[in-house]
Formats: structure tokens, sequence, C-alpha cells
């Protein structure tokens, strides 16, 4: 009976370790909150219009607190999925609504646009491709007879 109770002993902080570090379907999971992350920014491409940027920060902040108290609760494995997705869908649409911010002006959608500048580089040939680094320097700008100077 002394080494039934000694190997039961020195069992459970094996088991205990084992738990705490994750479980056997830790690259499961893992592979899951991959699925789940790219799940959400699919469905954001998916998107017929940008919502406001609040609205996707909201969604990676909820996110975030999903993926903490899925790890806080490792029983709440669903949690983490669909907090993997929060966080893809809000990641990617405010990406998207940031780059939608750079944009041109809907005042001058259907004006005639004049830009007088250098070309500053070509695309470079590399021993493989073609580089595409074309830069340009605007000098100045004109539409309908408004004249502006460029940086």
């Amino acid at each position: 009976m002394r080494g039934v109770s000694e190997g039961s002993a020195n069992a459970t902080p094996r088991v205990m370790q084992t738990l705490r570090m994750g479980g056997t379907n830790t690259g499961w999971r893992l592979a899951g909150l991959a699925l789940g992350w790219l799940a959400g920014v699919a469905l954001q491409l998916n998107e017929r219009a940008l919502m406001a940027p609040t609205a996707y920060i909201a969604c990676v902040l909820l996110g975030v607190l999903g993926l903490a108290l899925a790890w806080r609760w490792q029983r709440a494995f669903a949690l983490a999925l669909i907090g993997a997705a929060l966080l893809g869908f809000g990641a990617a649409g405010w990406q998207a609504s940031d780059r939608s911010a750079e944009r041109l002006p809907a005042s001058l959608e259907g004006k005639d646009l004049q830009l007088i500048g250098v070309v500053a580089s070509l695309p470079q040939r590399c021993h493989t491709a073609m580089i595409p680094d074309r830069r340009s320097d605007v000098e100045r700008t004109a539409v309908s007879g408004l004249t502006a100077s460029g940086a």
C-alpha cells in the first residue's frame, strides 16, 4: 500500500503540470484559434461597407477580453474562438477604415485633377524580378482652376 500511495502522490503533480501547460490538445486548440482569427478576417473582408472605426476598436477590445477570459478559464474554449474571430474582424476592419481615410475627399470625385511633379525613381530590376518602386514628388496640383503647391 505504501508504494501505491507514493506513486499516486508523485503522479498528481505531473497531471497538474500537464493541465497548467495546456493539456494534450494544445496544437489543435492553437489551430482552432488561427482558424477563428481567419474566419473573423474573412467575415470583415466580405462586408459591403465599412463600419465606424470605433466599432472595430470595440471588436478588438471584446476579442482581447474574450481571449483573456478563456485563458483564465481553460474550459471555455468556445469563448477563445469567438474572441479570436472578433480580434481578427476588428483588426482587419480597423486597418481598412484607416486606409479608407487616406483617399481623396468626396468633393473631388468627378472633377479633373492635374498633378505636376517629378518621377523620383522607376522600378528597379533585381536578379529575380522587377521591384515596383515607383515614387513621385508632387510639385503642384490643380483642380477646376484652383492651384495649390505640394510638399
